[in-house]
């Protein structure tokens, strides 16, 4: 014991005495004449000492930080593992109502604290809130009735209490503890509690979408929140091109088709093994902007069945009636897409934010252009062509594009409209004009 008494009180003098000190107190260690054992450590050299004393100092500081190191892990642990103790993620909400009744006017809406949005008072937190808890209406009577009335949005992934996961959950109300990864906490349904969306390829359930799925894209598939254009950001085709965007279930081309060779107008596209385009005002400014016109036959390269591939790349088609119906829908399922709290008000959410005429009034899609798009769908206002009487029209002002299906068989056919001065899109038939493709994915 004796000796292990006086190696620790050596190497405590190695660590905090200086070289000098310890030299000399060694010397005199070694100098003693009464037989007892008075230090046990012993260098050939001043300058070995000095080694040796810089290299005791350097591992005494190495395992005084790890020791450091693991006491702190001990003391963190618990608030860190405890779902008690741990709280809710940061948050910013937005509120697109008081009650049901909210401020229906620009003016309204500032008294009341708000801010006028795309023609709709809009109460927002502008910072985060931390260690929130509980998410509560600013209107004592609850918020809108309709879906869609809060929303809180926060970077991905989150984490609320403790670290179990929302990966393998089929409902995210906000309340359960886990891991959340999300983009979006919203309130679905009437009378729902506020939900927390899914991003992609995060486990899921049932294989459905709508308006409230779990998913951030709306779209579960195979048990897997999916986008529609998952390894198709891009399409090239003829020379051009393509964007893609998924809306739901359905991936769409972002861009109107421009593929062919241009004719000049009155020239009638014809049934010649050769794919042929108007380009709007008989330039080739007109098919850069907006693509290419076709008539209906030429779009679907003379086939005539529905869901044809037509003049879309291999892997894409002409859509459907039902196909465009299936996207309207879509659209006004989810309040987001929604102008004005109203369900029909999509056409701004499918038109993009140039290449139309602008106008004066709620919702409509030439009004206030920036707050357009909101779906990615980017229709631009191409005009048409008309080929019986051989002139462009309404550029700007409308966009029209084909479907596959048949309104009376060989007589017209179902088309897609959108007006600059309207808020509502609308599927109609005609014949004898020169309309946009869009493509969609097989």
């Amino acid at each position: 014991m004796q000796k292990i008494k006086i190696w620790f009180q050596d190497h405590w003098r190695l660590l905090f005495k200086s070289a000098a000190d310890n030299h000399a107190r060694i010397e005199r260690c070694q100098e003693g004449v009464d037989g007892s054992l008075r230090c046990d450590i012993r260098f050939a050299s001043y300058s070995e000492l000095k080694k040796y004393q810089k290299k005791l100092r350097r591992v005494t500081v190495s395992l005084a930080s790890a020791v450091a190191m693991v006491i702190v892990a001990f003391v963190v642990a618990p608030y860190v593992m405890n779902p008690s103790r741990s709280s809710a993620s940061s948050f910013q909400w937005v509120q697109s109502g008081w009650g049901t009744t909210p401020p229906a006017t620009s003016g309204a809406c500032a008294t009341a604290g708000g801010t006028w949005v795309n023609n709709v008072c809009v109460a927002s937190q502008s910072s985060n809130k931390t260690n929130w808890t509980t998410y509560a209406s600013k209107s004592p009577t609850g918020i809108a009735a309709a879906a869609g009335g809060v929303t809180l949005t926060t970077s991905a992934p989150v984490v609320t209490g403790d670290q179990s996961g929302y990966a393998g959950a089929n409902t995210g109300d906000g309340l359960t503890a886990g891991t959340y990864n999300s983009a979006t906490m919203y309130k679905p349904t009437a009378g729902s509690t506020l939900k927390l969306k899914k991003q992609l390829n995060i486990n899921c359930g049932a294989d459905t979408v709508n308006g409230n799925g779990e998913c951030v894209s709306d779209y579960c598939n195979g048990g897997i929140c999916a986008d529609a254009c998952a390894g198709v950001p891009t399409v090239s085709y003829g020379g051009q091109t393509y964007t893609t965007v998924g809306i739901g279930t359905q991936c769409w081309f972002k861009q109107n088709l421009n593929i062919g060779t241009m004719i000049t107008s009155p020239t009638t596209q014809s049934n010649n093994a050769v794919i042929e385009k108007w380009c709007f005002g008989n330039t080739t400014g007109g098919c850069d902007n907006y693509g290419g016109l076709y008539s209906w036959n030429e779009a679907m390269q003379y086939t005539g069945y529905e869901s044809s591939q037509g003049i879309c790349p291999t892997g894409w088609h002409i859509p459907t009636k039902a196909q465009w119906t299936t996207l309207t829908n879509y659209l006004s399922a989810n309040s987001k897409f929604w102008c004005g709290g109203t369900s029909t008000n999509i056409a701004k959410a499918l038109a993009g934010t140039s290449l139309w005429t602008t106008s004066t009034g709620a919702c409509l899609v030439g009004d206030n252009l920036t707050l357009n798009n909101t779906s990615g769908f980017s229709a631009v206002g191409s005009g048409m062509y008309d080929d019986v009487n051989k002139y462009f029209n309404s550029a700007g002002w409308g966009s029209s594009m084909w479907s596959s299906t048949y309104y009376v068989s060989g007589v017209a056919w179902w088309y897609l409209g959108l007006s600059y001065n309207s808020a509502t899109p609308y599927i109609n038939q005609q014949t004898g004009y020169g309309f946009s493709v869009r493509c969609i994915k097989n």
